[in-house]
């Protein structure tokens, strides 16, 4: 049987037969501590988000990509329509140019024509258009109306006292908010749009994204074409984007969800659909920032409260066009920040890369590569969110959290690349071959040149089939394409004992315990021979042999580190966890 998805589950990995990409938690091991991020090198590129909320109307601002090179940098520009193969359509529509930061401000109110969603880009030097003009797509924004409401968790089992979050200036329970309060948890009003239709009624679309509530009813269509590897189809007559009644002075959804969500305790998340506004749309942006482009072709579309609430076994996955989240009662709140632009993280590789699911038969590192884009993709939205780098993947779902600044991102995943087939075909457990070393890099050169590297490799590198060292390749040759040195990289795939340097060595070790003894196998690799071996048992002593037995004093956990050196002069260490027991 060909098992072509792992869909997400708390307690284990439930394999399932139907094309899908998800996000999971998982468990936790040992690392250093996250180092201070250094000053970012490379500029974003050209970009614009429309601001003007009405219909068939753009404004806004367009932002330019710096340059070190001053003859380089754009500082005038002409735009005209582009047509549905990217060729001028009329003449142009405006001469502008940019300010000192190197934007370019579009008037409100600009009528964009039918079927358009592009724009020509030429730089303008001495009055005359100069080189080849960049494409500089957009979507409508709509989102004309600003909505209120509560948003987070509840957690009523552990807060019986808690009452929903409010408008007021009073402080809001932590992991909960309210959309357009004033407490200092509290956040900025929802972009929605708003028509006149049945006397004022808010939607869920803002153009850039559109919210589902499913209700807890599913898709059977697409549970139909999953098992047949089929990509799922854009279906807004019988999925629509949530709706309600709302005056124009202060719409509010406040308690549209809520008595679905509930048990005996009490509501457990106040509004997902609020959440899934807010955050994706924060993910469309930041998406928007690092690609130059929209994430998706098309806007992004969530469908939250899928499928009949669960207690153990939240689900996330991506369907080709939507991305669907499934409830957890009192387990966890899936419509976080990194969970969302996790999964839309695999629409966005998708589109960038050759690596369509639905096209190809993705090999299991492939699918690890998807799986580390949207976990990396995940830090990069908190770091945008918030100012501040966070490797907890999932961590604001209440859930099982991957360590992004570990080898071992959860108990199970493999230490090293040397470990490979300890996990037979569950990919997850290999994300850490490839988000380390992001880890390691964005410490050394900034997270956001570190993670426009691996766009870049995604782009022009990434295939269907690549493996692990494969992406590991692309992401070394975009960095030194870049003037990032090679050495960086090279490093910091040596950390997961991926290949990548001409000479040197890989420290890597089995073992076998019988008890309180353990036989230690040496593993290592060289381009040379290695001549010198230090182990380090954890417990107070070591031993210089190639391939020691150890007897512990007493049981328990112990980290063994292996240094070893070779005939290049190179040196490595390797150290993997042990539990010592007697029995």
């Amino acid at each position: 049987m060909d098992f072509s998805s792992f869909r997400c589950n708390q307690a284990s990995y439930i394999l399932v037969v139907s094309i899908t990409l998800v996000s999971c938690g998982g468990g936790s091991s040992d690392s250093d501590p996250v180092t201070n991020t250094p000053i970012n090198l490379i500029a974003s590129p050209h970009y614009f988000r429309d601001l003007d909320s009405s219909t068939d109307e753009i404004g806004g601002t367009l932002h330019l990509q710096q340059t070190n090179v001053a003859d380089e940098q754009v500082t005038s520009v002409r735009l005209y329509w582009a047509d549905a193969s990217n060729h001028k359509n009329g003449g142009a529509w405006l001469n502008s140019v940019a300010s000192n930061d190197f934007k370019v401000n579009i008037p409100d109110n600009t009528p964009i024509p039918a079927n358009t969603s592009a724009f020509l880009m030429y730089p303008i030097n001495e009055g005359e258009e100069e080189g080849t003009p960049s494409v500089i797509k957009f979507h409508d924004f709509i989102g004309n109306t600003l909505v209120s409401g509560p948003g987070g968790i509840a957690d009523s089992l552990n807060n019986p006292s808690d009452d929903h979050p409010n408008p007021g200036n009073g402080k809001t329970k932590d992991d909960a908010w309210y959309y357009g309060g004033l407490s200092t948890n509290d956040r900025e009003r929802l972009r929605a749009y708003r028509s006149d239709l049945g006397g004022g009624t808010c939607v869920y679309d803002n153009g850039l994204v559109a919210v589902t509530d499913m209700a807890h009813e599913i898709d059977p269509d697409w549970h139909d074409r999953s098992t047949k590897g089929l990509i799922n189809l854009v279906n807004e007559v019988t999925f629509p984007a949530f709706s309600f009644l709302c005056d124009e002075v202060n719409p509010t959804n406040a308690l549209y969800e809520v008595p679905r969500v509930k048990d005996e305790y009490g509501p457990w998340t106040y509004s997902q659909l609020n959440d899934a506004l807010f955050y994706g749309t924060k993910v469309y942006e930041i998406y928007l920032k690092y690609l130059g482009e929209p994430p998706l072709k098309e806007k992004i579309r969530l469908r939250v409260h899928y499928g009949l609430a669960t207690t153990t076994k939240p689900e996330a996955y991506w369907d080709g066009v939507y991305a669907n989240f499934k409830d957890a009662q009192d387990v966890s709140f899936f419509t976080s920040l990194d969970i969302i632009a996790h999964e839309v993280g695999h629409g966005v590789l998708t589109r960038i890369a050759d690596m369509d699911i639905y096209k190809y038969d993705l090999g299991i590192d492939a699918r690890t590569l998807h799986e580390a884009f949207g976990d990396i993709s995940g830090v990069i939205a908190k770091y945008e969110y918030t100012g501040k780098l966070n490797w907890k993947h999932n961590e604001e779902s209440k859930m099982g959290i991957r360590h992004l600044d570990r080898i071992k991102t959860e108990s199970e995943a493999i230490s090293s690349m040397f470990d490979y087939d300890n996990t037979g075909e569950n990919y997850y457990l290999r994300i850490g071959m490839i988000t380390y070393p992001f880890y390691l890099l964005a410490n050394k050169w900034g997270v956001e040149s570190t993670y426009r590297i691996v766009i870049d490799a995604a782009r022009n590198c990434w295939t269907h089939q690549s493996d692990l060292l494969d992406g590991a390749r692309c992401i070394e040759q975009s960095a030194v394409n870049k003037g990032f040195p090679e050495s960086d990289v090279e490093d910091a795939f040596k950390a997961v004992k991926i290949k990548l340097f001409e000479e040197g060595v890989l420290s890597h070790f089995n073992t076998n315990k019988d008890k309180l003894t353990v036989t230690f196998t040496d593993n290592s690799q060289s381009t040379g021979t290695v001549d010198t071996w230090l182990w380090d048992f954890g417990d107070g002593t070591n031993s210089n042999l190639v391939n020691p037995v150890h007897t512990y004093a007493i049981a328990g956990d112990y980290k063994v580190t292996l240094t070893v050196s070779d005939s290049t002069g190179d040196q490595d260490n390797f150290e993997r966890s042990l539990t010592i027991s007697t029995e």
